[in-house]
């Protein structure tokens, strides 16, 4: 068996291994929460552009309603949408007056 004099060099390589892991724990740790921040804020923008995307899709629309360039599918997808649009607010009108 190892004499406690033995066993002080390898006690203290492994508190200094120890020493090094903590920090190294510690800087991963640092680096997690900036990825996640970076992700967070990422997320946020690709749901904008998401939503840029669709509004700017619904105004194209729109516009080639108003010039007569919509084929056939898209003029009966753009119908059913408005007639949704309108069945929601008589919904709406129904529901104030009752």
């Amino acid at each position: 068996m190892d004499s406690p004099a033995e066993l002080q060099p390898q006690l203290a390589r492994l508190a200094t291994k120890m020493q090094l892991i903590l920090k190294q724990k510690e800087l991963l740790q640092k680096e997690n929460e900036k990825l996640r921040k970076q992700l967070q804020i990422s997320e946020v923008a690709l749901q904008n552009q998401k939503d840029l995307n669709y509004s700017l899709s619904q105004k194209i629309t729109a516009l080639q309603s108003t010039n007569g360039n919509l084929d056939e599918e898209t003029r009966k997808d753009f119908e059913r949408k408005i007639n949704q649009y309108i069945k929601d607010i008589d919904k709406v009108i129904t529901q104030l007056n009752g």
